[in-house]
């Protein structure tokens, strides 16, 4: 066999040697399979069924005379069918994506390439069609003579245009052909294209496609959301999770991981996702399952875009029904004949006066419910570990006048209410309503909670209104003298940098013994004195000295910060005219022994 090969060789080439030939079918025999069937396509496309079958087919190309032939035939007839044309390819590609795309265009494309090209491989055209889409793309078909045979691929995608059009860009656009770039026309720089994906246009929109804005738009035949979901996506996703209401009762927040879908019901989500990627092939699991916790959120906050709004009221229901089969009171049988007829609110349960006044009511009858510290990041778990018979009671109450609602939104509206009454930040409709809650405890954890790890030994506050314990206006001026005495004292204290982050925890763990010396030269002269009142004045001082803004009453008692490298300008010159020693020792007794009202 190898004999009757070379033989045909050096007929056709005489000065072809075994060795030339040996290492020639050895570069092109291993090289990758994505890459079989590119530059030699017309002789070599039958490598691609070699890890497939035994029986090889060829191609009956067998001359690069006949290239064009092939190439343009293939060119011709992928030329008809937007649907394939449009779709996204690389090398690595498997033409099973033309299957699912679109199989009665492929079969009619395969049907004309094997009526003039009997032996034609399948496998070996597709290869040869996404060689070339990847080649037209990279500005390399000039090297292969067909430049321009594939331009009506550039309608697939909405360009970037340049800031001023040149004139040359216009008459290229009114002939159909889209201008990728100012930087593309330049001579000798290899061109780049910067594009967005967009929609495959249809034969009617293909027209206006030129007079859209320059926004770009979705790409949602083949799966892409992008920046914008595509509407179809969109409502595909809604109709799926909507056949399966274990899925759309799963209770999702902006950081709840996929494993939580997956372990409520893992055959529904398996469906969903079979269903999706039958139209929409190159989703993935976690963009499927991130597109749908975004649009509950939003449901559940009242935030959907207008044009998806009304589509996901099936929600309202499922999750009333959840909250109904889980009630254990004598009413359940009564009450689950009116699941069937739950509406969605007209408008958020917030802004209904009726509704606010008619919570704030019963919420009043509960002490164990309203005496619950809440935050923002509360969740309605917090009233069932406190007292779960007073929140039920409560949530039958509110149904009884407004059957719509459901706990999630009656419970949001309550911690809003709280959180912004002890903020004095309620709306005027409500100021008043919530006077109940002043003589209650409350701790400066529920509205800072970036302290709140540290504020679990804090004194709480009998008035929600009342200001923070400050050294300056608690206990004056002498204080605020004997705490500069004191820290003068201990130079491992007064050299630490300090900002407004830093937090008193770390300061005390770095200078635990210095720190201890000066709250107990404190407490003996103001007892109950509370450390973070200490740390907050000294922090105060210490950060705006350093910054340079400290005005001159307070930075002069400060003087013994001045070597320091950090030290203002100010205070550095201030230090040189100072020079004698035992005259700022004197100055130093004299104005801490006095306590004089300094500042």
């Amino acid at each position: 066999m190898l004999e009757k090969i070379m033989q045909v060789i050096t007929e056709k080439y005489p000065e072809a040697t075994d060795v030339v030939c040996w290492k020639f079918w050895k570069s092109i025999r291993n090289l990758p399979r994505s890459y079989r069937g590119g530059l030699y396509i017309s002789h070599v496309g039958y490598l691609l069924l070699l890890n497939d079958s035994n029986s090889i087919s060829v191609m009956s190309v067998d001359s690069s005379e006949d290239e064009p032939a092939y190439i343009g035939t293939l060119i011709e007839e992928i030329k008809k069918y937007p649907q394939l044309y449009n779709l996204r390819v690389t090398r690595e590609s498997p033409v099973e994506r033309f299957h699912k795309a679109a199989p009665d265009a492929w079969t009619n494309v395969m049907q004309v390439m094997k009526s003039r090209f009997p032996d034609v491989v399948e496998k070996a055209v597709f290869a040869a069609w996404s060689q070339l889409r990847v080649d037209h793309f990279e500005n390399r078909l000039a090297a292969r003579n067909l430049k321009g045979k594939l331009d009506f691929l550039n309608s697939t995608f909405t360009v970037r245009r340049s800031r001023i059009p040149s004139p040359s860009s216009e008459e290229e656009e009114s002939k159909g052909t889209s201008v990728t770039s100012a930087s593309t026309t330049r001579p000798g720089v290899k061109p780049t294209f910067t594009v967005r994906r967009s929609r495959i246009p249809s034969e009617e929109s293909m027209s206006e496609e030129n007079d859209e804005s320059d926004h770009g738009s979705t790409f949602t035949a083949q799966g892409y959301p992008g920046k914008k979901n595509g509407e179809e996506y969109i409502d595909a996703l809604i109709d799926e999770m909507k056949k399966h209401p274990q899925l759309c009762s799963v209770n999702l927040s902006g950081n709840t991981p996929l494993k939580k879908l997956k372990i409520a019901s893992p055959e529904a989500w398996e469906s969903v996702m079979q269903a999706l990627k039958n139209c929409f092939f190159d989703m993935t699991e976690e963009r499927v399952f991130a597109s749908w916790r975004m649009l509950r959120v939003q449901h559940f906050k009242n935030r959907l875009a207008t044009k998806n709004l009304g589509k996901l009221d099936f929600l309202n229901d499922v999750v009333m029904a959840v909250e109904g089969s889980n009630e254990k009171d004598s009413n359940q049988g009564e009450e689950s004949d009116d699941l069937n007829v739950i509406s969605t609110p007209t408008t958020r349960p917030g802004r209904n006066p009726e509704f606010m006044g008619a919570l704030i009511d019963e919420m009043k009858k509960y002490p164990d419910l309203y005496c619950v510290r809440l935050g923002l990041n509360t969740s309605v778990d917090a009233f069932y570990k406190a007292a779960s018979d007073d929140w039920k009671n409560l949530m039958q109450a509110i149904r009884n006048h407004f059957p719509e609602v459901f706990e999630e939104r009656v419970f949001a509206c309550w911690r809003l209410l709280r959180v912004k009454h002890f903020g004095n930040r309620l709306a005027a409709r409500n100021r008043g309503k919530l006077d109940f809650l002043n003589g209650i405890v409350q701790t400066r954890a529920a509205v800072e909670s970036d302290d709140s790890s540290e504020d679990s030994d804090a004194e709480e506050s009998l008035s929600p209104t009342k200001k923070r314990e400050s050294l300056f206006r608690t206990y004056g001026d002498e204080a605020v003298n004997l705490l500069l005495a004191e820290v003068a004292k201990y130079p491992d204290v007064y050299t630490i940098i300090v900002s407004t982050g830093t937090k008193f925890r770390r300061f005390r763990e770095a200078v635990p013994s210095s720190w201890t010396e000066i709250m107990q030269a404190m407490e003996c002269e103001y007892p109950g004195i509370r450390e973070k009142t200490v740390f907050s004045a000294w922090k105060y001082l210490r950060y705006r000295w350093s910054m340079g803004v400290l005005p001159r009453k307070h930075s002069e008692k400060l003087f013994f910060l001045d070597p320091l490298e950090e030290a203002p300008l100010r205070s550095r010159e201030r230090s040189s005219d100072d020079s004698d020693e035992s005259d700022r020792s004197t100055y130093v007794s004299n104005t801490f022994s006095s306590r004089s009202n300094i500042f």
